[in-house]
């Protein structure tokens, strides 16, 4: 039916000819910039570390964009690139404050880098001592009341930063409001097609919206402090390894697609983009860090615009989900592995991008991109050969403890009760509940076994010839 569409778009010259034109209008109306920051002298800088060509670069962008991604590769110097962009944009009065949020262990190594690239910085390196309810309150009023060229503070410890109100309430009335377009959407889709689309259930919407309103309202009961991020003079937000940040909640009328993501999202997410939301409308600026910028879903891509670039998204009409599903992605229906991986099942998948030249420019927009090629240009070392120019596969022999946990079918083609089949099986088309065995416990439980028998079980005696430790340790050696 899609190709048949097609055909008939192509068929009429002057039909071709006014959608060309609209989607020129609306798409392919920019022109990328490059940029070259081999000018840069930055003042303070540790004359004894070199910057390569490609962090210079990065640098420079973000003295002049607004909102960047450094989808740098991991070993490409991104940390330095957000330390050197801090100081320099400070220096040169773009910004006063920095909040750098990074993973909870590497706190004091961001710290000990930003020391070490800059020996007269000011920094602030929250620990958690500082972030006790008791000490809190004291830690938000030294963020406030000093000129910190930077603040750097664990993931876990960014939702503690108060937001201001008034945009709680914006993301609330936007939240209900897409709740209610989507359900219209649901609606008219049922009343066009009866027969292949499921009737919206108002009863469930109406719970929803209470559900939204109870969440927001919570979010606000939880505003501890009387002094939110608006009142520390932080104006530049930069948050490393970004993508663990990827579960923002969406609204779609599609059902029964694979490869969405998680719809109801987290709470770290919702927070990170209750801040986002502030500094886009105080023209501040962020920047995200990572080298995975999609890792689980094609969705993460409409969440990272949403989080770096709303305006643009506003613009092309794709402030929703489907319409940007439907302009960038496709449902694909294929034969998958049912969770039990012992039998195929059709599957209808968000897994393929169509468009991607369109959807590349808008990424690039945003996105300073370096690859490992790019970084082989100045370094032909940095990644090294593999032995033999491809990967060796070593094949270990499954130990009948293996066996039985992973699942052994009897003659009626049943598992035996307590395997990772088993449990999968009795999890497939239930709903999560807190302490109830699901999906992801059954196949973190698999990759321990995978790995060692003894990740399960630290007891068991493993023999040589059934683990992998065994076999990678004597080709080592």
């Amino acid at each position: 039916m899609k190709e048949a569409f097609k055909d008939w778009i192509y068929k009429d010259y002057a039909r071709r000819t006014h959608l060309e034109q609209i989607y020129n209008d609306t798409f392919n109306n920019s022109v990328l910039k490059t940029y070259d920051g081999s000018q840069l002298e930055l003042e303070g800088f540790n004359q004894h570390i070199s910057l390569r060509p490609h962090q210079k670069n990065a640098i420079f962008r973000t003295i002049q964009d607004r909102s960047v991604c450094l989808d740098h590769q991991v070993g490409a110097g991104k940390t330095l690139c957000a330390i050197a962009s801090c100081m320099e944009q400070k220096r040169m009065g773009l910004v006063n404050k920095t909040l750098i949020a990074v993973p909870n262990h590497l706190t004091k190594q961001w710290g000990d880098e930003f020391y070490k690239a800059y020996p007269n910085a000011n920094v602030l390196v929250v620990d958690s001592k500082d972030t006790t309810e008791k000490e809190r309150e004291l830690l938000f009023n030294q963020i406030a009341n000093n000129n910190y060229d930077a603040v750097i503070i664990a993931h876990t410890h960014l939702e503690l930063l108060s937001n201001p109100r008034e945009i709680i309430e914006e993301l609330k009335e936007e939240e209900l409001v897409n709740a209610e377009k989507n359900f219209e959407r649901q609606e008219l889709a049922y009343k066009n097609n009866p027969r292949e689309t499921k009737k919206p259930n108002e009863r469930a919407f109406k719970n929803k919206l209470d559900k939204i309103r109870a969440k927001y309202d919570a979010i606000l009961e939880k505003q501890g402090s009387h002094i939110d991020i608006s009142q520390m003079g932080i104006d530049n937000l930069i948050v490393d390894e970004a993508h663990l940040f990827k579960n923002l909640a969406f609204e779609t009328s599609m059902e029964k697609i694979a490869g969405l993501g998680n719809q109801q999202g987290s709470n770290r997410a919702r927070d990170l983009f209750i801040k986002t939301r502030y500094l886009h409308q105080n023209d501040k600026k962020i920047m995200f860090l990572t080298g995975t910028p999609i890792a689980n879903s094609l969705s993460e891509m409409y969440h990272l615009q949403r989080y770096l670039t709303p305006d643009a998204l506003k613009e092309r009409g794709l402030e929703f989900f489907d319409d940007w599903a439907k302009t960038y992605g496709e449902v694909v229906n294929d034969f998958e592995l049912d969770t039990s991986a012992q039998s195929y099942k059709m599957v209808n998948r968000f897994s393929k991008f169509s468009d991607v030249q369109g959807l590349s420019t808008m990424y690039r927009a945003f996105a300073d991109i370096v690859s490992n090629d790019d970084i082989l240009k100045y370094n032909p070392h940095f990644v090294p050969k593999v032995y033999g120019d491809k990967p060796i596969n070593v094949v270990v022999k499954r130990s009948e403890e293996v066996a039985q946990f992973i699942g052994v079918a009897d003659e009626n083609g049943k598992y035996n009760e307590g395997s990772i089949i088993d449990r999968m099986q009795k999890c497939e088309g239930k709903k999560n509940k807190k302490g109830q065995d699901n999906i992801l416990s059954c196949t973190t439980d698999a990759r321990k076994v995978a790995l060692d028998y003894r990740l399960i079980d630290p007891n068991a005696k493993v023999e040589k010839e059934f683990s992998k430790s065994y076999a990678i340790s004597m080709r080592i050696i």
